[in-house]
């Protein structure tokens, strides 16, 4: 519906639970690959206004990307899903112990394009920042090791897909 209509159907939503949900949808992939993943959500964190499964696709790329990252790399096995709150936003960020990402590869790699991975498609990065610019937020990533990717969301709901927001 959001790429059809974009509309989005904005709801307070607490995200450490819809973090912890994500995270534990990953474990038993990662356990298999030996991957320590870890996920640390401080307590209290204030409530977003966002459509929660949106953003649930977006935190399911971004931890399957860094499963895939922490797998390619040498060394120990690396993935931690952080959450704070910074300024006015809430961030959250996925890093891992893969390769990381060079100057060259983050000048593309929001664009839709061939996938770096085998059956990718080259696009889910792209959708994810759609996804989240549409709430009013950024999706961005460092160059360096290791790979890092920070989701920002406002608080206080100044999304952009007022259409379809519904009255808290």
């Amino acid at each position: 519906d959001f790429f059809r209509t974009g509309s989005a159907q904005l709801r307070p939503t607490a995200l450490g639970p819809l973090l912890t949900e994500v995270v534990d949808a990953h474990r038993r992939r990662a356990d298999a690959q030996g991957v320590q993943l870890a996920c640390h959500v401080p307590e209290g964190l204030p409530a977003v206004l966002v459509d929660a499964v949106q953003i649930s696709v977006v935190l399911r790329n971004l931890v399957a990307n860094a499963l895939d990252a922490a797998c390619a790399g040498a060394g120990p096995r690396e993935v931690e899903v952080r959450v704070a709150v910074r300024e006015a936003a809430l961030q959250v960020e996925v890093i891992d112990s893969g390769p990381g990402i060079t100057a060259a590869r983050l000048q593309t790699l929001f664009e839709p394009g061939p996938s770096d991975k085998p059956g990718g498609m080259g696009i889910g990065l792209s959708i994810c920042r759609a996804i989240v610019e549409a709430h009013g937020g950024v999706l961005g990533a460092e160059v360096g090791t290791p790979g890092r990717f920070s989701l920002t969301l406002p608080l206080g709901g100044t999304g952009s897909t007022a259409g379809g927001r519904d009255a808290p």
